[in-house]
């Protein structure tokens, strides 16, 4: 097809512009460069989503300004978002080509966030032509492309970018010891040392003594048939572990993941047995992350055996496990709640008298949450005690107007506009049956600290953030509880104040 052009009346305009692209019929979006490997945002004008287990090989995924290699619409803003879905995986961000307008990079230029929204921390700024070879970690990452006014000269056409997703190398947090060691790092069940007579060539152990949370890939490893992950914490720990990411390829069960609950004996069955094939990915196909696989044991001692068919020795990416862990101390930390992710109770004759509570997300098995976060601190006396709880520090958001901390003689409580409490970060401190005895939210004055209470009864003190993610962890807190033993009958004199 041929078409003529033709100026019939007087113009002083000095400029003639044409571009031509080939683009297949089939196409739906219109003539141009489309983007490779990515999808497009349903109810979006140019929005796309890039995953990394889509863009396996380098050059696959590609994203470009709308109507590339021809100019792009005015008045524009794109987002293209990138989500990874291994805490050791990187992005390669390769600008192929950027022509963006000269001395307009406040209106016509590209930003990079470390998130998934234009309000996490800003990584990077480019415009004019200045193209750049960029990596970074995820687990998300948005490119932001804004686009001003259409105004000569028209010497610019937008951006071309590849992705590249790679695993970056680490130094393994885990040691592989040699059966002489197994009883120097203390696995004992039953009142016995553990020895195992057929012990695997690849052997991992993860020490609590050594590092409090971690995580695991056995992609970082050589290929073996058989490897166990064998995470061994403190006498008063328990072992918190999340699967991020799996994939068995073989048939009939011929390739399987099992988690036991302490060491891996012979009388011991699985507590969780994954058989093959079988596959997860932290994202689903609209790149949110799924519901997260949590196990939780009952000791000290958590073990993984993976066992890969041997057929697929050469091709080590077909099946492969992906996670994290966190060691537990229940004596200083209370007791976590299971099917939780940081969830606990204190009870009053077994937990700490005294101690020193904080706000989680922190730990590795936090990397694939997103979204609303509550975690549940809830303290429990026995018959004869009561509970102190003091808020000693909390880090202020001025950035939440729409909900602030009004305080006096009786505590201090959240005021919102129209909206609820759940959409504001705040913490409270709430009865067993839900009655709202102190809450801090927004912009408040650091002098009405400490705030506390006292109670004889169940009490819970809720840390509540209407969005976390590994990026943007949410506001700080620190708070001191105390289990008080009382003696409430009987003639006391009372020489200091409780307030």
């Amino acid at each position: 097809m041929i078409h003529e052009g033709k100026i019939t009346e007087p113009t002083i305009r000095s400029q003639f512009l044409a571009y031509f692209s080939f683009t297949s019929v089939n196409s739906s979006l219109g003539v141009g460069y489309q983007p490779h490997g990515g999808r497009r945002v349903e109810h979006t004008d140019c929005d796309w989503l890039y995953q990394d287990f889509l863009c396996s090989e380098p050059g696959l995924c590609k994203l470009a300004s709308p109507g590339y290699p021809g100019l792009y619409p005015p008045k524009r803003k794109c987002r293209y978002h990138i989500k990874i879905s291994s805490m050791h995986t990187w992005v390669k961000i390769r600008f192929l080509a950027l022509y963006l307008p000269h001395n307009r990079c406040s209106t016509d230029h590209i930003k990079i966030y470390q998130g998934p929204t234009t309000s996490s921390p800003l990584l990077a700024t480019l415009c004019s032509n200045r193209k750049q070879e960029l990596t970074y970690p995820g687990p998300n990452l948005l490119l932001e492309f804004s686009s001003g006014s259409s105004l000569p000269p028209f010497d610019h056409n937008g951006f071309l970018a590849s992705l590249e997703f790679w695993d970056k190398p680490v130094t393994t947090e885990a040691t592989t010891l040699p059966t002489s060691r197994m009883t120097e790092v203390g696995i004992l069940m039953d009142g016995h040392n553990w020895h195992s007579t057929a012990r695997p060539s690849c052997e991992i152990i993860f020490s609590g003594n050594e590092s409090r949370s971690g995580h695991f890939d056995s992609r970082n490893l050589d290929w073996n048939q058989n490897c166990t992950y064998i995470f061994i914490g403190k006498f008063n720990d328990v072992v918190h572990l999340s699967l991020f990411n799996y994939k068995l390829k073989s048939p009939s069960c011929q390739s399987m993941i099992e988690l036991f609950d302490g060491p891996i004996l012979e009388r011991n069955k699985p507590m969780k047995k994954i058989c093959s094939p079988s596959i997860k990915h932290a994202r689903d196909s609209s790149g949110k992350f799924q519901l997260y696989q949590t196990f939780l044991s009952s000791g000290n001692i958590l073990s993984l055996l993976f066992r890969r068919f041997a057929a697929l020795s050469s091709q080590p990416e077909q099946e492969f496990i992906d996670g994290a862990y966190v060691f537990h101390d229940e004596h200083i930390g209370g007791t976590l709640q299971p099917d939780t992710l940081c969830n606990v109770d204190y009870y009053g004759m077994s937990a700490a008298s005294r101690g020193t509570i904080n706000n989680s997300g922190n730990q590795h098995v936090f990397w694939n949450v997103e979204g609303s976060l509550e975690c549940i601190h809830r303290f429990i006396p026995a018959a004869n005690q009561s509970v102190v709880i003091q808020i000693i520090s909390l880090t202020r958001n001025q950035s939440e107007s729409q909900c602030h901390t009004l305080c006096g003689d009786g505590g201090c409580q959240c005021m919102t506009t129209s909206l609820p409490l759940s959409q504001f970060d705040h913490l409270k401190i709430v009865t067993d049956s839900g009655l709202l005895l102190s809450c801090i939210c927004g912009g408040f004055k650091e002098e009405w600290l400490p705030v506390g209470i006292r109670s004889w009864s169940s009490v819970k003190v809720v840390y509540s953030l209407a969005h976390y993610s590994w990026t943007m962890k949410g506001f700080s807190f620190q708070a001191q509880y105390n289990f008080k033993s009382d003696d409430v009958c009987g003639h006391h004199v009372i020489t200091q104040h409780l307030g």
